[in-house]
């Protein structure tokens, strides 16, 4: 997958869930928006990003990986756990859907499979090839599939939900800095501010392997929800507030994400950073259902 410069913007994915409830059938479609950027500090971006839309009925995929283990390494990472998270993943849903019942735990547990061969795959070809020892890399993946979201997290990107103009950090960094926070030893103010904030808890690959748990969480989807995912470069450069203003006050997707990157590099761009944002299209309808069904 081609590094994305920051003039050349993706525009990519499309997906329809049908959410019943109320005797109404609400069809939303998806865009997706993104755009990444090497920073002015760094040499080469690590950073990669996929928007996989095969079958509107398999689910859409987004997905952010921030790579680490020194120059080409963290790029090769992150972009072989993009192309293998897309290929495995509508490889093998086809699997499950052939069952008589698709459950929410049998897609969770296709996405914690997923992610444990990767895993896998990161550290073998770490040890296979010297110039890639140590490679790593976060990953946060966002399934939009149905009337569902799931939710994948690996090391410190990070997935934000926008619903009714409120931002919400849908998922927790894996970082040591965030364990102490939850142990009480930090506060949130504190830990923003400590020099071991950027050390991961976890990871994929590495020069070991951390990867104890992959945390998947399941949401319900609502009308107008709107979906951040970002590397550590973007929230590192930009407070929430600022995230917050930029998704409300800009006029189209393709503005937010200019403007993401833009105050991220303004601030600094100490780091890679990357934002992807999922967007519903204006294109919102409320089907009444008969009680016959839909028609």
């Amino acid at each position: 997958m081609p590094t994305l410069t920051r003039q050349k913007l993706r525009v990519l994915g499309k997906h329809i869930f049908s959410n019943y409830y109320h005797n109404k059938l609400f069809i939303m479609d998806f865009k997706a928006y993104a755009l990444t950027d090497k920073g002015l500090s760094r040499d080469n971006n690590e950073d990669c990003f996929v928007i996989a839309d095969k079958d509107p009925e398999q689910g859409t995929l987004y997905a952010v990986a921030d790579g680490m283990g020194g120059y080409a390494a963290g790029e090769t990472a992150s972009r072989i756990i993009c192309f293998e998270v897309e290929k495995q993943y509508f490889q093998h849903i086809k699997d499950i859907e052939a069952q008589e019942t698709v459950e929410e735990k049998d897609i969770c547990f296709l996405l914690e499979k997923i992610v444990y061969k990767i895993n896998k795959k990161i550290l073998s070809l770490g040890k296979e090839k010297p110039h890639l020892f140590g490679m790593g890399s976060t990953l946060s993946l966002l399934l939009i599939r149905k009337n569902r979201a799931y939710t994948v997290q690996v090391g410190d990107s990070r997935i934000y939900r926008v619903r009714n103009k409120i931002l919400e950090q849908l998922t927790e960094d894996q970082t040591e800095v965030q364990r102490y926070v939850n142990m009480g030893r930090l506060t949130a103010e504190e830990a923003v501010r400590h020099h071991l904030r950027h050390v991961l808890s976890q990871a994929i690959g590495g020069k070991r392997d951390s990867l104890k748990r992959t945390v998947v969480d399941v949401y319900e989807l609502q009308q107008g929800d709107q979906f951040l995912l970002c590397s550590d470069g973007l929230y590192g450069m930009i407070c929430a507030d600022e995230i917050t203003a930029v998704l409300n006050l800009a006029k189209t997707g393709k503005k937010v994400v200019q403007k993401l990157i833009g105050k991220a590099l303004d601030a600094g761009g100490k780091d890679n950073v990357s934002a992807v944002l999922v967007q519903p299209c204006h294109n919102l309808r409320s089907v009444f259902l008969s009680i016959f069904g839909c028609k």
